[in-house]
């Protein structure tokens, strides 16, 4: 379509994008409002090897990826269920949290979800805990050069919320409102077969206009200086 066409269509329905945007940026706000916050706090666990050297550093990244899976084990949920007395169960502690190892910072992330956010961080500072003590209990007897240690780095970060977004969500419904806009007022244009200037007849017809007929009430037609003469000659020929 050629830009002419694009701004034609603009200038005939200017109106609708702004209002489509409108509309789908307060539903957005709406559909915010009702959805229930979510908060999120973070631990971190600050793995270093027992012994300085270049293998057992090694062997740390190694170990970072598989810390964060044991982290999520039935055992440790259910653990933390029962030192916090959360009284969820080990399944829907799980539900609530994520680990990962950063190889590169070598510790252990963890992040905890809730819609409680001083819950979400007793949570993220439980798993962290109890994590920490099972490993260092189960290095108990090993060699010095051979453990790895698990300290909590700090205490849980403060809850922030995750979800809803509210403005992100707000503007991005009104940039795709704004968009869905020019494409229905292009959409109708398209269906709108109606002929109302000689633009149209031009567009959709490909003809030329030849003239114009004026259109006039009867009254403005009494009212025209000619109309009024005519009238005037045709009663004197007739007296």
């Amino acid at each position: 379509m050629p830009y002419a066409d694009y701004l034609r269509v603009l200038r005939k329905r200017w109106w609708l994008p702004p209002l489509v945007a409108v509309i789908a940026a307060a539903s957005a706000l709406l559909v915010a409002r009702s959805q229930t916050p979510l908060f999120r706090s973070t631990s971190k666990l600050l793995v270093t090897p027992g012994r300085p050297d270049l293998g057992q550093q090694l062997t740390v990244e190694k170990q970072l990826r598989p810390m964060a899976q044991r982290m999520k084990t039935t055992e440790v949920a259910r653990q933390v269920d029962e030192t916090e007395r959360f009284d969820l169960g080990p399944e829907r502690l799980l539900a609530r949290i994520r680990a990962e190892g950063m190889v590169d910072q070598g510790y252990v992330q963890i992040d905890a979800e809730d819609t409680d956010p001083e819950r979400a961080e007793r949570i993220a500072g439980a798993f962290a805990q109890v994590f920490a003590q099972q490993h260092a209990a189960a290095d108990v007897g090993r060699p010095q050069a051979e453990r790895l240690n698990v300290d909590v780095l700090d205490r849980p970060s403060a809850a922030t919320q995750v979800w809803p977004q509210t403005r992100v969500v707000v503007l991005a419904a009104a940039l795709i409102g704004l968009l869905g806009g020019f494409l229905l007022a292009h959409g109708l244009d398209y269906l709108d077969d109606t002929i109302r200037t000689a633009e149209d007849i031009e567009r959709l017809l490909g003809l030329g206009t030849l003239a114009r007929i004026s259109r006039h009430t009867a009254d403005e037609l009494r009212n025209e200086p000619g109309r009024a003469a005519m009238e005037a000659t045709g009663k004197h020929r007739v007296s």
